[in-house]
């Protein structure tokens, strides 16, 4: 297949399979001129020409010397542009994708203990765990019973707090729910401490009174919530 450079007129012969399919750009090796050729060796999309190598420098008059064209190129062949490799990934930024994620994964999974080493990391770590000021917290001496005084019969619910923590940590509310047998909920109440905090082993005592409490009830299922 013969192709030509629209700049400086050299044509070459090349194989067809340099092309392929579709259009690419082609670099003289001559002039260095670039341009568009489609699988056929036709130019396509030629930029603004200049004045052709050839013709550079030559006086336009009837006596100045002819060039004799030669059929036989001197020079390489042109060779179609390579396309530019995809930049590769950056590697650094790999890692650090990866440091931060075994750093994040760590701290979540050591969130309890680090909360006991620092205490205020505790204000943070609630945006993700709700839950994480209410662990090590736990609810002993739970008992109920019914009260008959004034003559009417009320519910009374007892217990607890313990703080297992080896640091301050404030008192949960406390939610107490009356269901019956099918577990549908009937009544509940929660108990709420203000700003109390207790120290490590301290103890709340709370108290709760359901007045004309639910006949059908049959179960009481007592919460902490943060």
């Amino acid at each position: 297949m013969i192709i030509q450079c629209p700049a400086c007129n050299t044509s070459f012969s090349v194989k067809p399979e340099s092309f392929g399919a579709r259009s690419r750009k082609v670099k003289c090796s001559r002039c260095s001129f670039i341009w568009t050729s489609n699988p056929s060796g036709k130019a396509i999309n030629i930029p603004p020409l200049f004045e052709p190598a050839t013709s550079q420098g030559i006086p336009n008059d009837n006596q100045s010397e002819r060039i004799i064209p030669n059929n036989e190129p001197d020079h390489p062949l042109p060779v179609p542009v390579k396309k530019q490799d995809k930049e590769k990934p950056n590697i650094f930024l790999w890692l650090f994708i990866v440091f931060a994620f075994l750093l994040i994964s760590s701290i979540w999974i050591k969130r309890d203990d680090i909360v006991n080493e620092f205490p205020n990391v505790a204000k943070i770590l609630k945006v993700l765990d709700p839950s994480i000021n209410i662990k090590g917290i736990e609810i002993s001496d739970l008992k109920s019973k019914i009260d008959y005084a004034k003559g009417n019969a009320s519910l009374v619910v007892t217990g607890t707090l313990v703080n297992q923590n080896t640091t301050k940590r404030d008192v949960p509310n406390i939610v107490i729910v009356i269901e019956d047998s099918k577990e549908i909920v009937l009544e509940q109440k929660i108990l709420n401490f203000g700003n109390q905090t207790f120290d490590y082993l301290e103890r709340k005592d709370f108290k709760l009174r359901f007045n004309n409490y639910p006949k059908e009830a049959s179960n009481i299922v007592v919460e902490l919530r943060p």
